[in-house]
């Protein structure tokens, strides 16, 4: 396992269980809280404030072993697990440079299609690092 790219004071132990798309960090994968709960993450872009960069958004959407298993087999989307978490909820975090991040529980119809996968991307495509997926 390793470090999270972002901190989390919600999940503040959370780790990488593996990397499905990294660039320059990893962009796409899973991760475990300290209970064992399983999150896909995803890099949704940059947050910038008046045209500058301020830090990075991430969507987390909790999984479960059956979503891990029909993921990994590229049975259903990436975007699906988006859209259908378990739980309902997603947690986005904006990770900022130079302050405290912001974390927030949201619906998946809050997050903006332009911040999600592409319809049509399986997990399994990705077995090499693919910064064009998003």
């Amino acid at each position: 396992m390793s470090f999270m790219p972002f901190e989390s004071r919600t999940f503040p132990d959370m780790q990488i269980l593996e990397t499905f798309v990294y660039y320059d960090c990893p962009r796409l994968f899973t991760a475990a809280d300290a209970i064992g709960r399983t999150y896909l993450v995803v890099d949704v872009g940059e947050a910038q404030e008046a045209g500058v960069k301020v830090g990075q958004d991430w969507v987390l959407a909790p999984v479960d072993e059956e979503m891990l298993r029909l993921l990994k087999a590229s049975i259903v989307t990436v975007r699906r697990a988006f859209d259908y978490p378990c739980g309902t909820c997603l947690l986005r975090i904006r990770s900022y440079i130079n302050s405290k991040n912001i974390e927030e529980w949201v619906f998946p119809t809050e997050i903006s299609d332009e911040d999600m996968p592409e319809e049509g991307v399986y997990l399994g495509a990705a077995a090499e690092p693919r910064p064009d997926l998003f």
